[in-house]
Parts: structure tokens; C-alpha cells; sequence
């Protein structure tokens, strides 16, 4: 509301002023009694389950399960009322429907909306002589399943809140699903902490693809060389070095998001054929008077599209110098995507098709260059950080 402009007509609170450029934000409509009422509830349960079991021989078994129910209701109702306007000629005050609010609604709204996770996790470690070995193994799924309807009406008057189908002019019903699951293996070595050893390797699943292309496998492999623990470096560790590590890593990931906007890389469901029913549009007609809601084709089905494959590939260097004082690192990486989504250029479809080839695993991109820096603890050492 503008400052010039007064939330009561003449300043008298038993009429609301009309003549304010926008009726919606006169703070004197603010009460339940004047615009109506909306209540917000929302309602939360969650439950956590946890077990654990542990072998004497190196071995434990840990499986973990969550349950997480979320209720929202929205209630309201926004009544008609009149603005006015105060002739100081004839001492009225005078009103019209376009001072006023003349479009009442009445809405309920109610979501429920269930998450579950499930994970179990085996872990093993064995250590004998200088030897260390370590493996873990887990399963893991999680979903979601969303309930939402809105009930929409135009009510008749102020005063009875009961919804009835003669003055429904919206009615939504929406569900919603999402599910993931996954399989984790890795196993590390090491030797005298000097030799170390990892691999590891993911096959994962997301609900966004075709039973085809659902699923896909993600290895990848590490080392590292403790080279300050060589017998050959004892001459030349001391108080100016103190530690020097080698280590390398090629691995992949998969995405079934792109990065950024989080969004998904096809909309769920997409390799169903068949139609989108849109209650307001597409297709829909006027037929012997009335309103007949249509149809739109959801063009082809996407099934030939799966995971963003992120391959990793890194080769760094450890530096520890001033009794570990001073910590140098400098590696050189490469980040590349492949599988990003895109429609083929090679086949053209006619205009009159309507709709466009669907997405496939056609692009790619890659991130390549260095990077060091110099953290420190030391007031009297600065730190830094390099990256090309």
C-alpha cells in the first residue's frame, strides 16, 4: 500500500478504503473476519531402526532402515467484501464492485508423502604381519511415494465453508513416485602404510530409465606410493622434509541429474508412449456447448537413454616439509561426461510430426588442468592456492 493512500474510507474502521491501487494489500483487509481465513498444518513422523552385529574374526554386519511420513493440509476460504469511498458532499459512503473483492475461492489441499531408506553394510578387516586389508559391501535403496489433491471451488456466500461439487471449478489428483537402489563394493590394501591399494566399483539404479538402461556399473581404481618411507629417502629426510607421497586414481560415477540446476536428465517416466491429459489445454474443444478436455501424444518414448558416466582420472603429489609444518600438493586431473543427453541431428523428422526425436547418450565434455596449494597453520607461513 502507498503512503498517501489510508486503509479506512474518511478513517472510520467500519468501512474499508476502496480508492487504493490495489485492494489486496490494504492491510486493513488483514483480519478473518473482513478477507477469510487460511490454516496451514503440516504433520511429521519419523523413524530410525538400527542394528548391528560384529563377528570376532574381523567381520560386522550393520543394517539400518528409515521411515519418514509427512502430512500437509491447507484450508481456506476468501470471502467477498466491499471498498469504500466517502463523498464529504452527501456524507455516504459509497461503494462499487470493482473497490471490493468480488472473487471469493474456497481450497482444501492435502499432501502424504512417504520417504523410506534401507541400507545393509558388511564390513571385513584383517591385518597380519604388515599386511592390511579392509572390504565393505553394501545395498542400499530408497523412495518416495506422493499423494497431493486440490479441491477448488467458488462459494456462494461468506458464511458456509462446505465445499460442494456445483461450485467446483478445479479439481487436481496428482502421484508422485521416485526410486533408487544400489550395490557398493571396495576393498583396500596397504603394506607397511607405503604400498597402498583401492578398488571399488558401484552398480546403480534410478527409476528415470527404461528397465533397459536402468542400471549401470561404475568401478574405478587407486594407489599411492609412501616414497618418504623408502629406505633409499632415509639420508634425505630430516627436519626440512619430513614426508612424500605419489598417488594416481582413475574412477567413474554416474548422474542421473545435471549439474547445476539439479534437474532431471528426462522426465520421469518418459519411455511410456501414450498421452498427457491436461485438463485446460491441448486438445480440448468446445462441442455442443460444452467444455470437452483433450489430450496431448507424449511424443516417443525415451528408452534409449541412461547414466552420465563422470570418469575422474588425477595424479597428485604429497609434500610435507618442517616437521610436517608445511604442507605442499600439486596435482594434475581430468574430468570428462560422458552420455550427456541430446536429440540426434543425423534423422529429421517432418514439422508436421508434431514432436522431436527423443534424448540419447550422444554428447560429451571434458575438464582438464593443475592445481596446488600450500595450506599452513604457521602465523609466520602464508598459504595458497593454484588452479589451471
Amino acid at each position: 500500500m502507498w503512503p498517501t493512500e489510508r486503509p479506512y474510507a474518511n478513517d472510520n474502521p467500519n468501512y474499508v478504503n476502496g480508492d487504493v491501487h490495489n485492494i489486496n494489500v490494504n492491510p486493513s483487509t488483514y483480519t478473518k473476519e473482513v478477507t477469510g481465513y487460511v490454516d496451514e498444518v503440516t504433520r511429521n513422523i519419523k523413524a530410525n531402526f538400527y542394528t548391528q552385529y560384529e563377528f570376532d574374526f574381523g567381520l560386522s554386519l550393520k543394517g539400518t532402515y528409515s521411515y519418514n511420513f509427512l502430512n500437509f493440509d491447507f484450508d481456506g476460504f476468501e470471502y467477498t467484501y466491499d471498498g469504500y469511498i466517502y463523498n464529504e458532499d452527501t456524507d455516504v459512503y459509497e461503494t462499487r464492485p470493482e473497490w471490493g473483492n468480488q472473487n471469493p475461492w474456497r481450497e482444501r489441499r492435502k499432501r502424504n508423502t512417504i520417504d523410506q531408506v534401507a541400507q545393509f553394510q558388511a564390513n571385513y578387516s584383517k591385518k597380519w604381519g604388515s599386511h592390511f586389508l579392509s572390504a565393505i559391501g553394501v545395498y542400499e535403496r530408497w523412495s518416495q511415494n506422493s499423494n497431493y489433491m486440490i479441491v477448488h471451488t467458488v462459494p456462494p456466500n461468506n458464511y458456509i465453508p462446505i465445499m460442494s461439487f456445483a461450485d467446483q471449478d478445479v479439481l487436481v489428483d496428482e502421484i508422485y513416485q521416485e526410486a533408487r537402489e544400489g550395490y557398493l563394493a571396495k576393498i583396500n590394501y596397504n603394506y607397511k602404510e607405503k604400498y597402498l591399494f583401492e578398488v571399488f566399483g558401484r552398480y546403480d539404479g534410478s527409476f528415470l530409465f527404461d528397465k533397459e538402461n536402468r542400471y549401470g556399473f561404475f568401478p574405478g581404481v587407486s594407489a599411492g606410493w609412501q616414497i618418504s618411507n623408502e629406505p633409499f629417502m632415509d639420508n634425505v629426510k630430516g627436519k626440512f622434509l619430513s614426508g612424500l607421497k605419489l598417488r594416481a586414481s582413475w574412477g567413474q560415477t554416474g548422474s542421473d541429474r545435471f549439474i547445476g540446476d539439479n534437474a532431471f536428465i528426462v522426465d520421469p517416466f518418459s519411455y511410456y508412449s501414450g498421452y498427457n491429459f491436461i485438463a485446460t489445454g491441448g486438445g480440448s474443444a468446445i462441442l455442443n456447448g460444452s467444455f470437452v478436455p483433450g489430450v496431448d501424444p507424449r511424443g516417443l518414448p525415451v528408452r534409449n537413454l541412461s547414466w552420465i558416466v563422470n570418469t575422474n582420472i588425477n595424479v597428485g603429489l604429497d609434500s610435507y616439509f618442517f616437521d610436517n609444518k608445511l604442507f605442499m600438493q600439486a596435482d594434475i586431473f581430468e574430468r570428462r561426461r560422458t552420455g550427456l543427453p541430446a536429440g540426434r541431428y543425423d534423422v529429421l523428422l517432418p514439422t508436421e510430426v508434431g514432436y522431436a526425436l527423443p534424448s540419447e547418450n550422444l554428447e560429451s565434455d571434458a575438464h582438464r588442468g593443475i592445481e596446488g596449494m600450500y595450506p599452513s597453520d604457521q602465523p609466520h607461513i602464508a598459504s595458497g592456492f593454484l588452479n589451471a
